[in-house]
């Protein structure tokens, strides 16, 4: 039994050795895809995490992604689930805790230009509610089926995380929005700025877990960046609020679902990065952005209570019970009071 188990770790070790390898910046695109493709099935598992932790190859992996190039787009996502997967182990929570690894997660919430979302797929497609990606400039598509794979391992392991959920036979003609670096790079930092709290039973002291990651993300600048990404994402829902001719909003093109993703995912990881940390409630509070160009800037808990009415908008608007088909543009008010900076009702 133990040469079985030997045998086995030891196989693990082989294949990650040899996926670190093909990471190489020498390497070819398609090498890079395989390798992380390979790294993706490998620490899928949390057994057999457990055993590259315990040889030391969890970091190895860590440094080789925090060097990678990410203008390839399925480069950047599979570094963005392998990232997310590593982090989400209690052991290794301090293993993203570097300058270096929050500046790589800052450059995949702000990928290249010359990078977009390629459309969807046909309904006849293998990968129904994935989204592809591609190279603007590219003229010659990979003949190989890398891409596609890794879209398909990322959504597995998400979908056995729970990190989202199971499409059903009505969400088949939708896209993924999660499947994006950006959504991706948030994901990371929730989980590695989540800070454990554990009470001692003998000293009723609480324990604060989690590392650095937290200090580490507002020094870099990462919850100013965090804040930009909400403040966009305000901008294109609120397109899609206004536009009151319709109000199926789960009809809307890719943009407007991945801005609600992100937008919620970015909520999320303030009030983890808050938790038990005055320094980033303080630096939060200190930050004003305008939501749009004519308007003047608003305070942090001014654009918070205009994200909230927006979200209530939404909601609304997926309801066909409570809005009709045709709007009455009177009875749908959008944002218009956030230029004086006071909160407003959407709906009245």
């Amino acid at each position: 039994m133990e040469a079985e188990e030997y045998g086995e770790m030891m196989e693990s070790v082989d294949e990650v050795t040899f996926a670190l390898d093909g990471l190489r910046p020498a390497a070819q695109k398609r090498t890079r895809r395989a390798s992380l493709l390979a790294l993706l099935g490998i620490c899928a598992s949390a057994e057999r995490r457990r055993v590259l932790r315990s040889q030391g190859l969890v970091q190895q992996i860590i440094d080789a992604i925090l060097v990678l190039d990410i203008d390839d787009p399925p480069c950047a996502i599979a570094a963005g689930a392998l990232l997310f997967v590593l982090a989400s182990d209690v052991q290794d929570n301090n293993s993203l805790d570097s300058e270096t690894c929050v500046h790589f997660l800052l450059k995949l919430l702000n990928p290249p230009v010359n990078v977009v979302d390629a459309k969807a797929p046909s309904i006849g497609s293998k990968l129904l509610g994935i989204s592809k990606f591609q190279m603007l400039n590219s003229s010659n598509k990979d003949a190989d089926s890398s891409s596609e794979d890794i879209l398909l391992k990322v959504e597995e392991i998400l979908l056995s995380c729970k990190e989202i959920k199971p499409l059903d036979s009505d969400d088949k003609k939708t896209t993924r929005p999660e499947l994006c670096s950006k959504w991706l790079a948030l994901l990371t930092m929730e989980k590695a700025c989540l800070s454990a709290v554990a009470l001692e039973d003998t000293s009723e002291m609480v324990l604060k877990l989690g590392g650095n990651f937290k200090e580490t993300l507002r020094q870099s600048g990462g919850l100013d960046n965090i804040f930009n990404v909400m403040v966009n994402c305000h901008s294109e829902l609120e397109k899609l609020v206004k536009d009151a001719s319709t109000t199926d909003v789960e009809g809307k093109e890719r943009a407007p679902l991945q801005s609600a993703a992100l937008l919620l995912k970015c909520l999320k990881i303030l009030e983890n990065a808050t938790f038990l940390s005055d320094n980033n409630k303080t630096h939060l509070l200190s930050l004003n952005r305008k939501l749009s160009p004519k308007c003047p800037p608003l305070p942090f808990v001014g654009v918070i209570l205009n994200i909230i009415e927006l979200l209530s908008a939404l909601s609304l608007l997926q309801k066909p019970s409570t809005v009709s088909r045709k709007a009455d543009p009177k009875n749908t008010k959008v944002c218009n009071g956030a230029c004086s900076g006071n909160k407003t009702t959407l709906i009245s």
